[in-house]
């Protein structure tokens, strides 16, 4: 929604911002896994798996690294301007839709599709984190049943960077 409203001197239209918002976010999804199978490959897996240090570093660098494009959103945050549909509505003296939101809620039309979206959200969240969280127990099951742990964390990252 912010990436909609915010007023860009650059040039790009609002489909475009919204657009590279979503593109940012799909890159993130890709990147974590694949980072996180850099830092195995780097540490190696027994160190991460069995000395606190590596663990302890690895996950430190992957936070750090997650900060970044926030840092950058923070930045356009404070620096960019106000777009101009916000400051013709603030000069209006209209002080927000929540009401307009209320009302289309409200509507039969309106409730019967916010409702079949939301559970067209919700199914999608449930399989997609469920996947995500229980993909280490599951690979663990078919792979690692004696707990040895050989290349168990580079296959769960390479799975993880594939799934995503």
């Amino acid at each position: 929604v912010y990436a909609g409203e915010m007023n860009d001197e650059r040039g790009l239209g609002r489909t475009t911002r919204v657009a590279l918002s979503v593109a940012m976010q799909i890159a993130g999804n890709i990147m974590a896994p694949l980072l996180m199978f850099v830092i195995l490959v780097l540490l190696g897996t027994e160190r991460v798996t069995l000395m606190p240090w590596a663990t302890e570093t690895g996950w430190r660098f992957l936070l750090g690294a997650g900060a970044v494009p926030s840092l950058f959103a923070l930045k356009e945050l404070i620096y960019s301007s106000e777009s101009h549909e916000f400051l013709t509505a603030r000069a209006s003296g209209r002080k927000g839709r929540l009401e307009d939101v209320f009302s289309a809620i409200e509507d039969p039309t309106y409730r019967k599709r916010l409702i079949g979206c939301s559970l067209g959200w919700f199914c999608f969240d449930v399989s997609f984190f469920s996947v995500t969280i229980f993909l280490p127990h599951i690979l663990h099951d078919l792979i690692d049943k004696n707990d040895e742990a050989r290349g168990y964390l580079l296959l769960n990252s390479a799975v993880s960077a594939l799934i995503n």
